[in-house]
């Protein structure tokens, strides 16, 4: 396979954010995890509308990371993001710097510069569905197979949105299955959010603090089914609402990612030309 080829695909396989910490036990109960159902079968079947339970341990974790101003989650419609950190390329972790600009729920945008000994600097833009490239500000198209632009769009909302809890504003999203679980000596609050043309996410909120900790979700790429694991902490007041600055991903329990934000920006609008990478 041409070394660009095999560099879109980890891209995309691996795209969106992740860093975390090594402080934390990653969570291993994956809620929709096919073949697996007698081990973590969904507490019950996806509903059509949200649980009055679930609603409530959501409203609680909102205000959490608002201050009770749960308006505020309204400035991150469009946002921009930097952070540092690693990729895993070439079964080594590259230092890397990745920026996101985004606009729900149809827009997506995401640069990685590696720097070292080989630098590389790909970008990959979400525009309604569609997807463009660069490589090093040149257009080019990496010939992958249509569905693509599929796995971006649940890792944006995976590893991106559900992150800002802008997600669960959203007049669509469909939560459920409230209830405690125990990783080692931690108690935490989690619920399932069901997200349109999205696998089933379960979000893990500090029963403490109520800021998010976690996202895992089981996805489909392809024949093959990932087990994704975004761990988040490190969370600090942008624009009235606490997001997290340290983030961790893993697939199939392998750390691909590593990333520390260092600036998160929210402005009135973000053109569309941003998220066509083809000009």
């Amino acid at each position: 396979m041409p070394r660009v080829l095999l560099l879109a695909f980890t891209i995309l396989f691996a795209s969106i954010l992740g860093c975390g910490g090594p402080e934390k036990e990653l969570p291993k109960d994956i809620a929709t995890a096919k073949g697996r159902e007698k081990e973590i079968e969904p507490a019950s079947p996806i509903p059509t509308s949200s649980q009055p339970d679930a609603v409530k341990l959501v409203e609680k974790c909102l205000a959490a990371a608002t201050e009770g101003h749960k308006e505020r989650l309204e400035k991150l419609k469009a946002n921009r993001l930097s952070e540092q950190g690693t990729m895993l390329r070439d079964m080594r972790h590259v230092p890397t710097t990745r920026k996101i600009a985004a606009v729900w729920p149809d827009r997506y945008f995401y640069s990685n510069e590696s720097t070292g000994a080989d630098p590389l600097n790909i970008s990959i833009g979400l525009r309604l569905g569609s997807l463009t490239f660069r490589q090093n500000d040149a257009p080019f198209d990496p010939g992958l197979p249509k569905g693509y632009e599929q796995i971006l769009t649940v890792d944006s909302v995976g590893l991106h949105w559900l992150p800002t809890l802008f997600t669960l504003t959203d007049a669509k999203t469909i939560v459920f299955g409230a209830r405690k679980q125990t990783l080692g000596t931690k108690s935490w609050d989690t619920v399932q959010v069901v997200v349109p043309s999205c696998p089933v996410f379960t979000l893990w909120f500090d029963d403490n603090t109520g800021l998010l900790g976690f996202v895992t979700f089981l996805h489909s790429e392809g024949a093959a089914p990932i087990e994704k694991r975004l761990a988040v902490s490190g969370h600090k007041p942008f624009a009235g609402v606490q997001l997290p600055t340290r983030y961790e991903f893993e697939r199939n329990g392998v750390t691909v990612e590593t990333w520390t934000v260092s600036l998160w920006e929210f402005p009135d609008r973000i053109d569309d030309a941003v998220f066509d990478q083809k000009k």
